[in-house]
């Protein structure tokens, strides 16, 4: 509780409403109930069983509700409740499912289908998603957190040798913010964009070597009007 409380202390002066029109739709359901179906939702991504009984579900999610309404916030976006959440698991020394939870409970990683991808999943990193609330630090923050995302989906990765394909969305958008407003903006931008780009072509190289695939993901950059 008290890392929790703290937490939302340091969220600033912000609003919830503003927070949640930055980081997605707030939830209407309970924190017992969103965290339930985050809980659903990591296990189908992962194809492992969620290791949380119901009875961890509701007293993780009465902490978070307390820890919210002691602020006056009467719902949280989807992307407060995965962080608060996983930081609660870490603190139970629950410091892999914390990791997974971040990573596969934050929509920033999901599955599509393509028709290139065959009958192997197309798994789609959403950029933009995985800065939010970086802020300034969106620099420093964003490859490892990309890292972070390509090693716990490796273990996804791993049931069909490699192979297959990842989709990076918003990396021209990402790209840009990154570069700042000055004159030579567009070029480093261009050229933050291919860096993001080898970068992860580098990390499932690295990883398809060490877990002994048949070849690493092919990296594929998704346009996006958004």
């Amino acid at each position: 509780m008290k890392w929790i409380d703290r937490h939302c202390d340091a969220a600033s002066g912000e609003s919830s409403a503003a927070r949640a029109a930055e980081a997605g739709v707030p939830y209407a359901l309970s924190p017992a109930d969103a965290i339930g179906r985050i809980a659903r939702e990591v296990s189908r991504a992962t194809g492992e069983a969620a290791p949380l009984k119901d009875v961890e579900i509701e007293a993780m999610g009465e902490a978070i509700r307390l820890a919210l309404a002691r602020r006056g916030e009467t719902v949280a976006a989807r992307s407060r409740v995965v962080e608060l959440s996983a930081h609660l698991l870490a603190e139970t020394g629950q410091e892999r499912e914390a990791r997974r939870w971040l990573v596969f409970g934050g929509e920033s990683l999901r599955v599509e289908r393509w028709t290139v991808a065959g009958d192997l999943p197309f798994w789609v990193l959403d950029l933009k998603r995985l800065t939010l609330n970086a802020g300034s630090q969106i620099e420093l923050t964003l490859l490892p957190k990309v890292d972070a995302a390509l090693s716990e989906l490796a273990e996804v990765w791993d049931a069909q040798g490699g192979g297959g394909h990842l989709g990076l969305r918003h990396l021209g958008g990402v790209s840009a913010c990154m570069a700042g407003d000055a004159g030579a903006a567009a070029r480093r931008g261009r050229a933050m964009a291919a860096r993001i780009l080898e970068h992860c072509r580098d990390v499932l190289a690295r990883i398809s070597a060490r877990r002994g695939w048949s070849r690493p993901p092919e990296v594929i950059v998704l346009e996006s009007k958004e």
